[in-house]
C-alpha cells in the first residue's frame, strides 16, 4: 500500500463515518427538536433547542474520545445536568439570583416528583414539561451520536428520534407536518451514508479495492430513491391506513395506552391542538382547572327514544386536583361483542341509540347510561368484579373508544341500560352495597375536614341514600355558575376551594363537590363526563349536540338499581324521575326542572319508542363488518401497489447503473486538469503518450509514473482502439494518483514561493 493511502487512512480515523453522515444526523435531530418547540403545547420550549445543540457537540466529542464507555456516559450525565439546569433556570423570574433560580428549580422538581410522580396527583406545574423534555432530548441526542459514531448501531441511533418525531406529529399542530419531508430525506441520506461506511469497512478488511467517488454516487442515487419513495407515499392518502391493521395492532397497544394516560396525568396543563380540539376531549383524567371556552359547532346527531346525557367516561379516584378513571381492565371487543356478564340490577330499561359523529379523526364513543354493546370494534376500560358465588362480572364500562379513527358522518349504534325505578322505590333501595363498591367511597387523606362537616350537616335530616344525594344536589345548585373562573392556586384542594372560597365554578366543580361530599357521608358516587341531550331537531328527528353541550354530572350507586344520575349544576334543569301512581311532585326536587320525565316519557317523533329490535342491531353489526373488510382489502392493495412501484424503480436504477460504461476519459481529463493547475500543462501538439512521459518525468515518483501510464493506456485503448478500459482499472489508479499529484503540486508551489522570496 502506498504511503499516500496510509496517510489518508490515518486521516479517516478522525471521522471515518464521513462528515456528511454527521451533518445529516445533526440536522435531523434539530428538525425533531424544532417540531417540538413549534408545537409548544402551551408552554415555552425554546431551551430544548439549545439543549439539543449542546448534546450534538458533546455527543460527538465523547463518541470520538478514547475514554471507556462508562466514563463517557458519566461525563454526558454531568454535562447534561449542568447544561439543562442552566438553560431551564432562565425560565424562572428575572428577579431571582442565579443561585435562587437553581434552588427554586430543584424545589419544584422535587415537589413534582413527590406529589405527582409518586403521589398520584395531577401535575399542575407548567415548568415540569420543559424540564422533562430537556432531559429526554439530551439523552436522545447524545445516544444518537454515541450509537452512530462509537457503537455503530443504526437502529439504536435512529429509533428514539423517529418515535419522538412521529408522536409529536400525531399530537402536535398540523403545521409541524411540513418538517416531515426534510426529516425523512435527512434520515434516509444518513442511512445511505452509514451503510456505505459499513461496506467500506468490510471492503478494507478484505483488501477489496474500490472507487472513493462511490460516496457521491451512493448519495446521489440514495437521494433520488428517497425523494421518490417520499413522493409515492405522499400521493397515496389512504393506502397506508387499514382499519383491520389498526385493530390488529391495537391489541398490543395497551401498555402504550397506559403510558399515554400516565403522561396526561403528569402534565395536565398541556394544551394540544389535536388532543384538545375544538370539541371537548374526555381522557383518563378530569382536571379542576381554569376557564372553559366552547363554541357552537355541531359535533354529533343522536337518535334515541330517551336519554338525558351522552356519557363518554366515568371517573373513580379523586386526587384533590381532579379525577382519574382509576383501576380498570382494558379489553378489545369486536363489533357487537358484549364485555361479559354484567352485574344484575332491577328496573333497568334497554335503550338503543344511533350516533352520527361530525368529529373526524375522533375515537371517543358515547352512550346513554350503562353501555353494553357497540356496533363498531372498541377498546373498553372495564371494572371487573366477582359475583357472590365467585363468577366474574362487569360492574361498569368506564370508557370506550373505537379501535380505528372515525371519519365525518360515520355512524355507530349502542345498546345501553338506564335506571327506570320510580322515586319511591329508590328511597327504599336500602344499604346493601356489594363488596366492590368501596372503590367509590375512597377520598384523599388530606381532604379538609370542613368539607366532611358540611356534607354531614346537609344530609343530617334524611334517612335514605336517595334523599341524602338529592339534598347535596339541591344545596350545590345555590352556588353561582361561572365558566370564566381563574385557575385555583397550587397546593389547595379544588373542592374545598370551590365550596368555601370562590363559591362559583363550572360543571366540573359542581359534580366534583357533590361526589366528594356524597362519599364523605358513605354514599358511593363518581363523576361522569360527556354531553347533555342537545337540541331537538324536529326535521332531522335527532338530538343535535354542539360544543357548548359538554358537561359533567354525578352518578350515585343505589343498591338494587345501580348507578343513578344527579344534576348539581345550577345552569342545568333538574332531572325529573318516574313516580309511582298517585304520587305527587317530589318536594326534594323543588329547585327547578321540567315536569317531563327525563327517562320514560317519549316524544312520538323520536321514533324507536317500541321494544328493542335485536335483529336490526345484528344487521347493522354485519353491515359494519362488511364495510371494514372492503376498506381493508382496498387499502392493503394500495400499499402493495406502492411497495411494488418503489421496488421496480429501485431495480431499474440499479440495472441502469450496472449497464453504464465508466469511460477512462473522465479520469484522464481529471489527471490533465489537476496537473495543469500545478504547472504541467498539456500542449496542443502533445499526444497522450507524450504527455504521460512529460508528467511522469515531472513527478519523479515510481508509483506516480506507473499510475499515469495506467490511466493513459486505458484512455488510448478506449478512445482509439475501442477496447474495454476495465483491465487497467483507471478508477483505482486515479484514486491513488490524485493524492500524489496533490503532494507534488504543493511542493511545486512552495518552490515558486521560495524563488520569489
Amino acid at each position: 500500500m502506498t504511503s499516500v493511502a496510509l496517510k489518508r487512512r490515518r486521516f479517516e480515523l478522525s471521522m471515518q463515518e464521513g462528515w456528511s453522515a454527521f451533518v445529516f444526523l445533526a440536522l435531523a435531530l434539530i428538525m425533531v427538536t424544532w417540531s417540538m418547540v413549534e408545537a409548544g403545547y402551551g408552554v415555552k420550549l425554546n431551551p430544548v433547542l439549545f439543549v439539543t445543540m449542546g448534546a450534538i457537540v458533546a455527543g460527538l466529542l465523547l463518541a470520538k474520545s478514547h475514554f471507556p464507555w462508562i466514563l463517557t456516559h458519566l461525563f454526558s450525565l454531568i454535562y447534561g445536568i449542568a447544561w439543562n439546569a442552566l438553560l431551564i433556570s432562565y425560565q424562572l423570574p428575572e428577579t431571582l439570583t442565579p443561585r435562587d433560580r437553581l434552588l427554586e428549580l430543584g424545589y419544584r422538581l422535587a415537589s413534582w416528583v413527590r406529589q405527582t410522580v409518586l403521589g398520584g396527583e395531577l401535575g399542575t406545574d407548567p415548568l415540569m414539561f420543559p424540564v422533562v423534555m430537556s432531559i429526554l432530548f439530551w439523552l436522545m441526542t447524545y445516544l444518537a451520536m454515541w450509537f452512530s459514531f462509537r457503537a455503530h448501531s443504526l437502529w439504536a441511533a435512529l429509533l428514539p428520534s423517529g418515535v419522538t418525531f412521529l408522536l409529536n406529529l400525531y399530537y402536535g399542530p398540523e403545521r409541524i407536518g411540513l418538517a416531515l419531508v426534510p426529516y425523512l430525506l435527512l434520515i434516509l441520506l444518513f442511512t445511505v451514508r452509514f451503510n456505505l461506511y459499513t461496506q467500506e469497512t468490510s471492503w478494507k478488511h478484505r483488501t477489496v479495492r474500490y472507487d472513493t467517488d462511490i460516496v457521491y454516487t451512493f448519495l446521489r442515487y440514495g437521494a433520488t430513491l428517497s425523494i421518490l419513495a417520499i413522493l409515492l407515499a405522499w400521493v397515496v392518502p389512504a393506502a397506508a391506513s387499514s382499519e383491520r391493521a389498526e385493530i390488529f395492532f391495537s391489541r398490543f397497544g395497551e401498555p402504550w395506552e397506559r403510558v399515554k394516560e400516565e403522561w396526561i396525568r403528569l402534565f395536565s396543563t398541556l394544551q394540544s391542538e389535536r388532543t384538545q380540539p375544538s370539541y371537548a376531549s374526555f381522557g383518563s383524567t378530569l382536571e379542576l382547572g381554569g376557564p372553559i371556552r366552547l363554541g357552537n359547532v355541531p359535533l354529533m346527531d343522536v337518535q334515541s327514544p330517551t336519554g338525558r346525557y351522552w356519557r363518554a367516561a366515568v371517573y373513580e379516584r379523586y386526587t384533590g386536583q381532579g379525577w382519574i378513571v382509576g383501576d380498570t381492565e382494558t379489553t378489545f371487543l369486536d363489533a357487537g361483542e358484549p364485555p361479559g356478564e354484567m352485574v344484575p340490577h332491577e328496573a333497568r330499561r334497554v335503550i338503543t341509540q344511533t350516533f352520527t359523529l361530525y368529529m373526524p379523526g375522533s375515537t371517543q364513543l358515547y352512550a346513554v347510561g350503562e353501555p353494553e354493546q357497540f356496533s363498531v370494534p372498541i377498546r373498553a376500560s372495564l371494572v371487573r368484579v366477582e359475583s357472590p358465588d365467585g363468577r366474574p362480572q362487569v360492574a361498569t364500562l368506564a370508557m370506550a373508544s373505537s379501535r380505528y379513527k372515525l371519519k365525518g358522518d360515520d355512524k355507530y349504534v349502542v345498546i345501553s341500560t338506564i335506571a327506570s325505578a320510580d322515586e319511591g322505590a329508590m328511597r327504599q333501595s336500602g344499604r346493601g352495597f356489594p363488596e366492590w363498591i368501596d372503590r367509590y367511597l375512597a377520598l384523599p387523606d388530606d381532604l379538609p375536614q370542613r368539607v366532611r362537616d358540611l356534607a354531614q350537616e346537609i344530609t343530617a335530616g334524611y334517612d335514605n341514600i336517595y334523599d341524602k344525594a338529592a339534598a347535596l344536589q339541591n344545596y350545590l345548585r345555590e352556588y353561582t355558575y361561572n365558566e370564566q373562573i381563574e385557575r385555583p392556586p397550587m397546593g389547595v384542594d379544588r373542592v374545598d376551594y370551590f365550596l368555601f372560597e370562590t363559591k362559583e365554578g363550572h360543571c366540573n366543580y359542581y359534580a366534583s363537590a357533590m361526589a366528594v361530599m356524597a362519599r364523605s357521608v358513605g354514599i358511593p358516587a363518581r363523576v361522569a363526563a360527556g354531553y347533555t341531550q342537545g337540541d331537538w331537531e324536529r326535521d332531522a328527528r335527532v338530538f343535535r349536540v354542539r360544543q357548548y353541550h359538554s358537561h359533567a354530572w354525578v352518578e350515585v350507586y343505589l343498591p338494587r338499581f345501580g348507578w343513578v344520575e344527579f344534576e348539581p349544576t345550577a345552569s342545568q334543569s333538574l332531572i325529573v324521575r318516574p313516580r309511582a301512581p298517585g304520587e305527587g311532585p317530589d318536594p326534594s326536587n323543588s329547585a327547578g326542572g321540567t315536569m317531563m320525565d327525563d327517562y320514560l316519557e317519549e316524544d312520538p317523533l323520536l321514533g324507536g319508542g317500541g321494544p328493542f329490535d335485536r335483529a336490526e342491531f345484528e344487521r347493522l353489526v354485519a353491515e359494519q363488518r362488511r364495510r371494514d373488510l372492503i376498506r381493508t382489502w382496498t387499502r392493503v392493495g394500495g400499499v402493495l401497489v406502492v411497495s411494488l412501484a418503489v421496488i421496480l424503480v429501485a431495480w431499474w436504477l440499479g440495472r441502469r447503473r450496472m449497464d453504464e460504461v465508466r469511460p477512462a476519459g473522465i479520469y484522464y481529463e481529471h489527471m490533465v486538469r489537476q496537473a495543469g493547475w500545478w504547472g504541467c500543462e498539456m500542449r496542443p501538439f502533445h499526444t497522450p503518450d507524450e504527455y504521460a512521459v512529460q508528467l511522469s518525468t515531472a513527478l519523479a515518483d515510481l508509483d506516480g509514473e506507473r499510475l499515469v501510464h495506467r490511466i493513459t493506456d486505458a484512455y488510448v485503448g478506449e478512445r482509439f482502439g475501442k477496447k474495454n478500459p476495465a483491465r487497467h482499472q483507471p478508477d483505482f489508479a486515479w484514486r491513488d494518483l490524485r493524492a500524489i499529484l496533490t503532494r507534488w503540486g504543493i511542493r511545486q508551489l512552495w518552490k515558486r514561493v521560495w524563488r520569489v522570496g
